[in-house]
């Protein structure tokens, strides 16, 4: 009949629009999300990770390569990369504590404004950190481990950056001006008594501002790390 023609039309229209869907999204995702993941875990990491009350989350650092611009002198490039590095910290915090109730973390995190007021007063900066034993922050800060992270790339831009850039861009008919961001996130979870690495995370990311793309490794982050009661069942089980 004319009316189970129409049902049937209607439902292989519905399924057309479901695996066109699902097609795209699995040809976009990937390029927008991250092209490759790795993960490392110590051996003693859940003997060692019991045993901590609470970690700090060190401020993130950046570094990139980026076609210097006559408006961007190394004074402004520095002072952007110090509020990226800021602004990661904020949002891996950010992610934590959204799952901190749903994933059963058994530590605490300590506040950022409370780490980054302890580092300022024993005058340890963003550009300090990399040289700086881990053990010794984590120490001043007086947490059992500290998440230290680096995030580097070709460009990396804020939602901000990228609008204004791209204006510039349009308005001067240039190609110079590009607000694709590609990066390598690293972030590690340290032991406070030896500085001993004990999990880490590794991934890479394109997508068009820094926090779409810290979004998504954030997500891996917060739900990998070795804090979760999934995470300690899932370790019981590897030991018995």
């Amino acid at each position: 009949t004319i009316y189970n023609k129409s049902v049937k039309n209607q439902h292989k229209t519905r399924h057309m629009k479901k695996a066109t869907f699902f097609f795209t999204c699995s040809i976009i995702l990937p390029a927008l999300c991250f092209t490759a993941m790795a993960q490392y875990e110590a051996k003693d990491c859940g003997e060692i990770v019991k045993q901590h009350k609470k970690i700090a989350i060190l401020p993130f650092v950046v570094s990139y390569q980026m076609k210097q611009t006559k408006n961007m002198s190394a004074e402004i490039n520095q002072k952007q990369l110090e509020a990226q590095s800021y602004l990661l910290q904020n949002q891996l915090y950010t992610a934590m504590l959204l799952r901190l109730e749903k994933l059963k973390y058994n530590v605490e995190i300590q506040n950022i404004d409370e780490t980054n007021s302890v580092l300022q007063k024993a005058k340890i900066t963003v550009g300090d950190l990399p040289a700086t034993p881990k053990e010794k922050v984590a120490k001043i800060l007086k947490a059992d481990a500290v998440i230290y992270g680096i995030m580097s790339g070709k460009q990396l831009l804020t939602e901000g950056e990228a609008a204004a850039i791209k204006l510039i861009g349009t308005l001067s008919n240039s190609s110079t001006y590009t607000t694709t961001n590609e990066c390598n996130m690293d972030v590690s979870l340290l032991n406070s008594f030896d500085g001993k690495l004990l999990w880490k995370f590794n991934g890479n990311y394109t997508g068009s501002s820094i926090e779409g793309m810290a979004e998504n490794a954030f997500y891996s982050v917060s739900r990998q790390i070795p804090y979760s009661e999934k995470w300690r069942k899932k370790n019981e089980r590897k030991n018995r």
